[in-house]
């Protein structure tokens, strides 16, 4: 007798859990079909903007400032945006180097037309104090500023 009103109460308690859950999840889930509705209204380009952040930004400039069949080489600290630039900027050739000795590296053993340096908005990946680099056989052509300031530099060879 014990075990059939334990049994009893054990799965209303279940059944007023799960209940609760899909009440609350449903609930969450409207929120953010309200939340998602201003995304409805922007651009491909903002939508990238909002999604990406300033990496975005920062790949379009330098699509819109290099040709398409050039080598460049990025001086970035973290992964993310060489791999999104790789995307971003295909068919151009992207190249990595995680700090400036890296760079005269690859400089001295691969044809490189133009160094991209990237300065990322996190901290914990902003090595490259500085947008711009001065290099021997590099000229700075343009900077990339986002609304915070200067985020990163193109140099040409």
């Amino acid at each position: 007798m014990f075990t059939k009103k334990f049994i009893s109460v054990f799965f209303t308690f279940i059944l007023l859990l799960w209940f609760g859950v899909s009440i609350s999840r449903t609930f969450y889930n409207f929120t953010k079909l309200f939340e998602d509705v201003k995304m409805l209204t922007l651009t491909e380009d903002q939508k990238k903007v909002v999604t990406f952040g300033s990496i975005y930004s920062f790949c379009k400039f330098t699509a819109e400032n290099t040709p398409s069949n050039s080598n460049i080489l990025l001086l970035s600290t973290g992964g993310k945006p060489f791999y999104f630039c790789r995307y971003e900027l295909y068919p151009r050739k992207i190249f990595f180097a995680r700090n400036q000795n890296e760079v005269k590296d690859k400089i001295s053993n691969i044809k490189i037309d133009y160094l991209l340096i990237y300065q990322s908005p996190d901290p914990l990946l902003n090595d490259n104090k500085s947008p711009t680099w001065d290099l021997n056989n590099f000229k700075l052509t343009t900077i990339y500023k986002d609304k915070s300031g200067a985020r990163g530099g193109i140099s040409k060879r």
